[in-house]
């Protein structure tokens, strides 16, 4: 028999940070406690490079109740990663020491291509790579990963700044009637795609773009969707304001003003890769790190 052991697991985004206890035996999962919490680290470190002392203390106030809930829980092992944010924050160190005072957290913080590394690991759990070619794609707030994997080999992964957040930052005076255009030629001048051959398949992992399936399809928990009817979606989201977001697609605040450019990252690649279809399949990093932490399952590549 397969033995079971619980881990913790800390997602720290541009966004929000995302926190894990699950019950495992590398393949199958059992979640016990799941919490996602709006702290956005990246939102001035894009803008200024310091991580600030508000979104500091409710980082370390978080990880000390994820610690009590550990412990409650009798979590074995635990893995704590960081990602563009707190790549680019200047004063990240800080941070890291103060978590590991107050809760025994040790915070890795992950380079772009060890983020893509566990997307592909993620992804194996859900959905079966070994055939054919596939691109996988991730927007977070800070930074997009795109993997390509062929016949289950990873054959390249690439990392660029160009996440959710940046680009509301960057685009922050620009006219709302202007936004999606100059978004798109940013995007056409910064994120390429370098296929030899035709993908037979596009899976799209992240909030975003599970909340973009959801509001084309009307229900929770789509798990695919057209390019043509994403980019209508996305077209329809951009000409509301963002509390219009919240108001009449009851979308949260932390989300209402990142989906239009996370969106547009999605259609940009998917437009790149010649696809008529994006798979959504509901996963991601954590399950990446949930299986690489557990120790009970192989890395492949």
């Amino acid at each position: 028999m397969v033995a079971h052991i619980r881990i913790g697991i800390v997602d720290i985004g541009s966004n929000a940070i995302r926190f894990l206890i699950t019950e495992t035996n590398g393949l199958e999962h059992r979640t016990l406690e799941s919490h996602r919490l709006a702290v956005r680290l990246g939102q001035n470190v894009f803008q200024s490079g310091w991580l600030t002392e508000p979104a500091m203390a409710a980082t370390v106030e978080a990880f000390q109740k994820f610690r009590g809930s550990c412990d409650r829980h009798h979590v074995s092992k635990t893995r704590a990663i960081a990602t563009a944010a707190m790549r680019a924050a200047k004063n990240s160190t800080e941070l890291i020491e103060r978590v590991r005072d107050a809760s025994q957290f040790e915070i890795d913080v992950i380079s772009g291509e060890q983020e893509a590394q566990l997307l592909k690991l993620g992804t194996e759990t859900k959905v079966d790579l070994s055939k054919g070619r596939s691109l996988l794609v991730d927007v977070g707030g800070g930074s997009v990963e795109v993997v390509i994997v062929d016949k289950g080999s990873l054959q390249s992964t690439a990392s660029y700044p160009l996440g959710a957040l940046r680009i509301l930052e960057q685009f922050r005076d620009t006219a709302p009637d202007q936004f999606v255009d100059r978004v798109r030629t940013h995007l056409k001048q910064h994120l390429q795609l370098d296929l030899s051959t035709q993908a037979d398949r596009y899976v799209a992992v992240g909030g975003n773009i599970e909340c973009l399936a959801d509001l084309i399809s009307g229900t929770t928990g789509s798990e695919s969707c057209s390019i043509a009817d994403l980019k209508r979606q996305i077209t329809s989201l951009a000409k509301l304001t963002t509390d219009d977001r919240i108001t009449q697609q009851g979308l949260r605040p932390d989300r209402a003003d990142a989906i239009v450019p996370a969106g547009l990252a999605y259609l940009h690649l998917a437009q790149l890769a010649n696809v008529t279809s994006v798979h959504v399949p509901r996963t991601g990093i954590k399950e990446g790190l949930i299986a690489e932490t557990s120790g009970l399952t192989s890395k492949s590549d």
